[in-house]
């Protein structure tokens, strides 16, 4: 298995999301791996929009038969996806 790790950084907000859109669409377009990762380490917030680009991911990642995950989020963007209920629908990894 192959696994490919993309890591944002800063804000993921309505200011920055069509860019992190983008990235996340561009790299699982191309992407050869079975598994792909987002690190959130470097994202201190992350808002509904972000979320929503997350879930977008992890869609387009579906139908390509790629396993998605989030990882490492600070503890201020984990509550914001638990608060959600999105553990494990994203595969979030804090450790």
């Amino acid at each position: 298995m192959t696994q490919e790790v993309v890591r944002l950084s800063g804000d993921v907000d309505l200011a920055a999301v069509d860019s992190v859109q983008d990235t996340l669409m561009r790299a699982l377009s191309v992407t050869t791996a079975d598994q792909f990762e987002v690190d959130l380490a470097a994202v201190p917030f992350l808002d509904s929009s972000g979320v929503r680009v997350l879930i977008q991911a992890k869609k387009y990642a579906t139908e390509r038969g790629i396993a998605f995950s989030v990882s490492h989020p600070v503890e201020t963007v984990a509550r914001v996806v638990a608060t959600l209920g999105l553990e494990d629908y994203l595969g979030l990894r804090t450790a």
